[in-house]
């Protein structure tokens, strides 16, 4: 008897056409888009949502990669984490992460931080959904983390969050928070299997986020009848 997951379809946009159909044993899924747009939020309630159909997710990111490389430097020179959490030291701290990470890429053509995460997401244990929540590179081809994902049958999802225009009572678009994002973020939401766009939301509301991931899923995933 097939379980839930092996009987799991990513579908396009149009009703009943297959992108792919599911026998492995886990999918990847590789979330993108500007900062700030969302994409740890989707993954949480992704999560939470697959828990309820009785199947495992886990999260793997880039940056945690980079933070573990930097945190003791960081904490010796300026008193707090790489990790921190505090909105005005993640904006001290980003320059240097984005150079840093920068050079790392360069210098092994995109493949030095997808190198450190390879092992455990294609690992035969493990959860049955596996997202990275910050694929942000589709520069160098074959050696990068967009093709990473796509050749090993899994797929991207492009997140776009709409913000206010203060007074107006209309949106507009999330943009990059940075020159690297501005260059590679359209390159990566080109070659995007899915695209998902949502409003901003405030604290309180989070049950309006999880009903917009929910309806995202319904309407791209499907269960075979097998």
């Amino acid at each position: 008897m097939k379980s839930f997951f092996q009987k799991f379809s990513v579908l396009t946009n149009s009703p009943g056409v297959p992108i792919v159909q599911l026998m492995q044993k886990f999918k990847i899924i590789g979330i993108s888009g500007v900062g700030r747009a969302g994409k740890d939020s989707f993954y949480n309630f992704a999560k939470q949502i697959l828990e309820e159909k009785g199947i495992s997710s886990g999260r793997w990111a880039f940056a945690d990669e980079l933070k573990k490389d930097l945190d003791p430097f960081i904490q010796e020179k300026f008193g707090f984490s790489a990790f921190t959490e505090i909105s005005e030291e993640k904006d001290y701290i980003r320059p240097l992460m984005v150079e840093y990470g920068k050079i790392w890429r360069k210098k092994s053509k995109g493949s030095h931080w997808l190198d450190k995460i390879r092992p455990q997401i294609l690992s035969e244990e493990g959860p049955q959904v596996r997202f990275i929540t910050d694929l942000r590179f589709a520069a160098f081809g074959e050696t990068d983390e967009a093709h990473f994902v796509q050749s090993n049958g899994g797929k991207i999802v492009h997140i776009e969050k709409n913000i206010p225009i203060n007074g107006t009572g209309n949106f507009e678009t999330l943009g990059p928070a940075n020159d690297e994002e501005k260059i590679n973020d359209p390159k990566v939401k080109k070659i995007a299997d899915l695209k998902f766009r949502w409003h901003h939301f405030s604290d309180g509301k989070e049950e309006l986020g999880k009903k917009a991931v929910g309806d995202f899923l319904e309407r791209n995933c499907r269960l075979w009848k097998i």
